[in-house]
C-alpha cells in the first residue's frame, strides 16, 4: 500500500530524524578519528572542522533526495504545493549547517 501522493513528501521528511542522529554520530566519530581521539573539539584545526561539517551535512541532507523525487512525481501529477516538503526539509538542513558554521567560527575565534 503506497501513501497518498499528497502525503508522500511529508512522510519522506520523517527520514530527517534518523539522519540527524546519524549526522551527529558521523561528525563526532570523524572528529575523534582525525583528532586522535583524546583532543577536545576546541583544539581541532579549521580544515578538520570543515571536513566534519561537509560529512555531517551530507548525511543529514541525504533524505532530501527522496523528498525531491517525490516532489517531482507529485508535480508531474499536477498536485499543487508538491515542493513545500522539500523546501521545509532544505530549510532544516540549512539551519543545521548555519548553526554548525557559526559554532565553528566562534570556536576558532574565541578559542
Amino acid at each position: 500500500m503506497t501513501p497518498h501522493p499528497r502525503r508522500a513528501g511529508w512522510w519522506s521528511l520523517l527520514l530527517l530524524v534518523p539522519s540527524l542522529a546519524l549526522a551527529f554520530i558521523v561528525g563526532e566519530g570523524l572528529a575523534s578519528l582525525l583528532a586522535g581521539g583524546d583532543a577536545p573539539s576546541a583544539t581541532l584545526p579549521w580544515w578538520v572542522m570543515a571536513l566534519v561539517l561537509v560529512a555531517a551535512g551530507a548525511v543529514f541532507a541525504a533524505p532530501l533526495g527522496l523528498t525531491a523525487f517525490v516532489a517531482t512525481r507529485e508535480t508531474r501529477a499536477g498536485i499543487d504545493g508538491a515542493w513545500l516538503p522539500f523546501v521545509i526539509g532544505a530549510a532544516a538542513v540549512g539551519g543545521f549547517l548555519v548553526i554548525n558554521i557559526v559554532s565553528g567560527i566562534l570556536m576558532l575565534v574565541l578559542g
